[in-house]
């Protein structure tokens, strides 16, 4: 939850916002499954961002799901945007979406907890079953970013951990700052993800393998911040008849 809220906190998604939208519009979506969602407010973050930027126009709808479904944060998002936001409350496997489910798909900062058939199976089933997917990610395979993460992330996670869990414990002081526990683990997850995350030209390459006609991709990357961070996005969508209709 702390790593969700510190995606949230930091304002990481409204980078993503122009590109994202006009990824929407390419696949005229409506609705959109969030795979691997985890605490679900990263991506409910990019989502309100995505409102905002839209205007009077309304955004779609918002499915979250995950492996390990954090229903009691789903259940919240769901009670303030009842109309937007709804979620899967059992297992949903990344691998293999519900036939069902919203034909677009986002994977927010979580395709590198894959392994590279993985990741290359999941561009795989949304190239063949769905009408589009969009995939994000802010951590990045370089020593500017493994430094970031050492030096910025502990009191960050300290900060978040003290003040932004509500309701407001004592023990959030303990393990944020006397015995720092939480700090420590968003470090370790910092580099460890940082490590493991997909460069653009291995995207490229997982893409490139995928014989489907009707479906483009697009690799970006845009800046986070004045330090020279990037983040790498990867885009797909269908160009010819979608195959669920």
């Amino acid at each position: 939850m702390v790593i969700g809220r510190a995606l949230a906190y930091s304002g990481t998604a409204d980078h993503f916002t122009g590109p994202f939208r006009e990824f929407l519009a390419r696949c005229k979506a409506e609705s959109i499954l969030d795979l691997c969602s985890g605490s679900g407010e990263a991506t409910v973050e990019l989502w309100k961002s995505l409102a905002l930027s839209l205007g009077e126009n309304r955004p779609p709808t918002l499915l979250l799901s995950d492996l390990y479904p954090n229903t009691v944060n789903y259940r919240r998002f769901k009670e303030q945007y009842p109309e937007l936001i709804d979620f899967f409350p059992e297992t949903v496997d990344a691998l293999h979406p519900p036939p069902d489910a919203p034909p677009v798909r986002t994977v927010f900062n979580s395709l590198h907890h894959f392994r590279p058939a993985e990741a290359h199976a999941i561009l795989c089933d949304a190239a063949r079953n769905a009408a589009g997917i969009a995939v994000f990610e802010i951590t990045r395979r370089s020593w500017k970013n493994i430094i970031k993460a050492l030096l910025v992330l502990p009191v960050f996670s300290a900060l978040l951990t003290v003040f932004a869990i509500k309701p407001f414990r004592l023990k959030n002081v303990f393990l944020g700052v006397i015995f720092p526990v939480i700090p420590l683990v968003m470090v370790f997850d910092g580099i460890v993800s940082n490590l493991r995350t997909y460069h653009a030209d291995e995207l490229e390459k997982m893409t490139r393998s995928i014989e489907e006609p009707d479906f483009e991709w697009e690799i970006g990357e845009i800046d986070l911040d004045l330090t020279g961070l990037r983040a790498t996005y990867l885009f797909g969508w269908r160009t010819g008849p979608d195959p669920r209709n």
